[in-house]
């Protein structure tokens, strides 16, 4: 953990746990230290001393699944209920509000999958069902052939086409 004090010439400083002074940020200055970077508000001398926890990615994300509660309401309903708790209501609000995108961003990626998936069985079947006709219509006129059946629309064309070149 760190500290940030106001130092005896009334300037900031972050301490480590052991009372070290580790940088002299002012505020306003963006601060790196941990593998955290943060920007001091210019009113953080307001709120001295502070004490700031840097936590290992684990560790955080061990924290926020014990902070929020998240379900779907029903299978057949698109909503979800978000429950957070914690002490920074910008902080919960930021949290439920991710929460919501994600869904909305996981659930219209799973409707467009769905829509794909549906286009290309459909397509697939209408290749199939389209084979089926030609075979089908082929399979006919060879019977028509073999069995001399005529088509009665075609044989009238026929024969107009005929008496048009007499004419």
């Amino acid at each position: 953990w760190y500290q940030l004090v106001r130092a005896p010439d009334d300037r900031l400083a972050l301490q480590d746990s052991l009372g070290n002074t580790i940088v002299r940020p002012a505020p306003g200055e963006t601060v790196r230290v941990g593998g955290a970077a943060f920007r001091l508000a210019p009113q953080v001398a307001d709120h001295l001393p502070l004490t700031l926890t840097v936590l290992t990615q684990d560790d955080a994300v061990d924290g926020l699944r014990r902070s929020v509660s998240a379900g779907r309401r029903s299978r057949e309903a698109d909503l979800i209920d978000v429950q957070v708790r914690g002490s920074d209501p910008a902080l919960v609000r930021d949290i439920a509000n991710a929460y919501g995108r994600l869904y909305v961003a996981t659930h219209q990626s799973a409707r467009q999958l769905e829509a794909k998936q549906s286009v290309a069985f459909l397509s697939g079947q209408l290749d199939r069902v389209s084979r089926q006709l030609d075979s089908a219509e082929r399979a006919l006129e060879s019977y028509r052939t073999r069995a001399g059946v005529i088509n009665l629309p075609e044989e009238a064309s026929t024969g107009v086409s005929r008496r048009a070149e007499l004419l």
